[in-house]
């Protein structure tokens, strides 16, 4: 999911409320109302004059300040004040910053009623960790102008979360109608939009469902300069194009390395223009130019650049790098500048340490300006040195309130650093492409992650191996996405010893049974796989608090009734009568939980806490001696 589970009391209150564009407005007044990144109904204005109470009626209208109502309603905005409420205008008072301008986003929607995509409907995609691949896809969950989309075929731990706005989204038949191959679904080796249908229960989305159908140019081919994801110019080649983007290959890097730019970007400029201005790049040979027939892209088909007025310091709301379920306050920390034009954010996470900032292109769809959740229904989640109202979490990471989780966006939160998405030690999961059943047949080149996971770099020495080897690392161990670097043709004489290649190539890969423990262990605390666990910290308490619980003679689960009765008669102020009328035996005693001794059987709290205990303490002791070597 992409937002979090609403209580029965916040449901009733926004059916009483006017909701346009994620604000909800209490009908006869001016209160309004959204939701905070936990899903909470919260108060986004201050609270009424004392001398105009106001009050709900069953049927939401204000009922002109009754007495007998007016007490409900003071209790009820005192509890939306304290579960509250992000406000940017005191948070940036508080931090004494600025906002970013509104006039610099230039990839946000203005009005959601151009775009027609909803949950069910089936359309193409270019997959965003391989920009090359154009893949049927599903829309799982919409939230305002926030969609989460599914591979078909694919399990969800692949989905992604993406704007409704996209241009990475195209109807169902535009890779057909402009010549680009399409993925099918996985388990199908070809494809049809119709044959395909027949056994679905979704609806195509068609051009009708998009303001603007995309065409495409005649400029694969061409090469051009641009900005790769360490912030150096480099040669890149027009791999593929439609209406005013181009994915762009850096020459001499792998594949995974591509990225897709407006052809607007002040990131991308013509081939040349770093010799023109002094620019330093990433040259590659003049006999690797010649050998590859490369021609420069033709300065026409170079679109204006937009302008923009970021400036350090300026407070944002942007896409979490790490955990793309969640939309965070975040702060300019420093600007790349191209040309006299910004052109990429260096964006620091709110309350978090630096090693968590990240590069964003000043043109990307997932920076908004202050503000823009609450505009249109999205959670913004709070820094942690302002999470009012927020819980605390069981994730180890000090920062981390546990949500998100590395399995993808349909799982909202974590308890250990094995499902967490900001540890190094986090469960890694397979690539899509190296699925068993996929029916593709790509490069092997695979991305690890579109997120730069957090690993400490290798010393600086001569012995250093080369990067641009294909050599993945150990699948148990989260690490982070980097374009491999070459700035000339690698000769044999720069690879690394062959001993170190064979033993890096050799590393053993987990099996499925290991991969799917894993994940079991992270989305499950480990005290619910083995509840008694921590009783041998505290046995000796134990026994002296319920000191006629000891090591039964004969197993419990070949107890009868009587005997449950018996021994739970044994301990103090508790009666076992229950158990030999509700026809309890020892099997059937092993399996009760605290929750069914007092809902089920009907037993008082303080009787059922010490039988309760009594049961794990029976538990252990079992499980002890069958532990302890004959």
């Amino acid at each position: 999911m992409i937002g979090d589970e609403l209580g029965s009391h916040d449901i009733e209150i926004i059916s009483q409320l006017e909701w346009e564009n994620g604000i909800g407005t209490l009908p006869g007044t001016d209160i309004k109302f959204g939701l905070n990144s936990l899903g909470v109904v919260v108060c986004l204005t201050d609270a009424p004059a004392a001398s105009t109470p106001l009050s709900l009626t069953s049927s939401g209208k204000h009922n002109g300040g009754r007495d007998d109502d007016s007490v409900g309603k003071q209790k009820m905005k005192r509890s939306y004040k304290k579960r509250c409420s992000f406000s940017w205008a005191r948070y940036l008072e508080s931090q004494k910053a600025v906002a970013a301008p509104r006039d610099s986003f230039h990839m946000l929607p203005s009005d959601l009623s151009h775009f027609k995509l909803e949950v069910g409907m089936k359309f193409e995609a270019i997959d965003p960790k391989h920009p090359w691949l154009y893949c049927v896809v599903s829309v799982m969950e919409r939230r305002g102008s926030r969609l989460r989309i599914q591979f078909d075929g694919y399990a969800a731990c692949y989905d992604f979360i993406a704007n409704v706005n996209s241009p990475r989204f195209f109807p169902a038949g535009w890779c057909d109608a402009n010549n680009k191959t399409l993925e099918p679904p996985r388990g199908l080796s070809t494809f049809s939009w119709e044959s395909y249908m027949a056994g679905q229960t979704g609806v195509i989305a068609c051009n009708e469902h998009f303001p603007v159908v995309p065409s495409t140019r005649d400029i694969n081919g061409f090469i051009l300069e641009a900005l790769d994801e360490e912030n150096e110019m480099r040669v890149g080649r027009v791999r593929d194009n439609y209406c005013d983007y181009v994915l762009i290959q850096f020459e001499a890097l792998p594949q995974s390395c591509c990225k897709w730019f407006s052809l607007s970007s002040p990131c991308i400029k013509p081939f040349g223009w770093s010799n023109s201005v002094g620019q330093q790049i990433v040259h590659l040979s003049s006999d690797y130019l010649a050998a590859h027939s490369l021609t420069p892209l033709p300065s026409e088909h170079f679109l204006p650049r937009k302008t923009t007025t970021f400036e350090v310091s300026q407070k944002l709301e942007a896409v979490d790098y790490w955990n793309p379920i969640l939309i965070r306050v975040c702060t300019i920390v420093d600007i790349y500048i191209l040309d006299s034009v910004a052109a990429r954010l260096k964006l620091h996470l709110d309350g978090w340490p630096e090693r968590f900032s990240f590069w964003v292109d000043v043109d990307s769809d997932e920076i908004f300006y202050p503000g823009f959740c609450s505009s249109f229904g999205h959670s913004l989640t709070f820094p942690p040195s302002d999470s009012s109202g927020q819980e605390q979490s069981t994730c180890p990471t000090p920062e981390c309130r546990g949500q998100g989780h590395v399995k993808g966006p349909r799982f909202l939160t974590h308890h250990n650093l094995q499902g967490c998405p900001y540890s190094p030690s986090c469960v890694s999961m397979p690539d899509r492409l190296s699925a068993p059943s996929s029916s593709t047949s790509h490069s092997p080149n695979k991305t690890q992650s579109s997120s730069p996971k957090i690993t400490e770099p290798p010393a600086a020495s001569e012995e250093t191996p080369d990067k641009s080897s294909t050599t993945q690392p150990a699948p148990s161990v989260r690490v982070k996405k980097e374009c491999k670097r070459s700035s000339v043709i690698v000769s044999s004489a720069s690879l690394p010893p062959p001993a170190k290649v064979k033993i890096e190539a050799t590393l053993p890969a987990p099996s499925k049974e290991d991969i799917l423990q894993s994940i079991r262990k992270s989305v499950y605390p480990t005290d619910l796989l083995n509840p008694w666990q921590d009783i041998s910290l505290c046995i000796e308490h134990q026994r002296k608090i319920l000191p006629s619980v000891s090591k039964p003679e004969v197993p419990v689960a070949s107890w009868s009734p009587d005997d449950v009765s018996s021994f739970v008669s044994s301990l103090s102020g508790c009666d076992g009568d229950v158990f030999v009328k509700e026809q309890i035996d020892g099997e059937a005693f092993l399996l009760l939980s605290q929750m069914d001794i007092v809902k089920l059987l009907s037993v008082k709290l303080g009787p059922a806490l010490k039988i309760f205990t009594a049961i794990r303490m029976l538990k252990h002791l079992e499980c002890s001696s069958s532990e302890t070597p004959s």
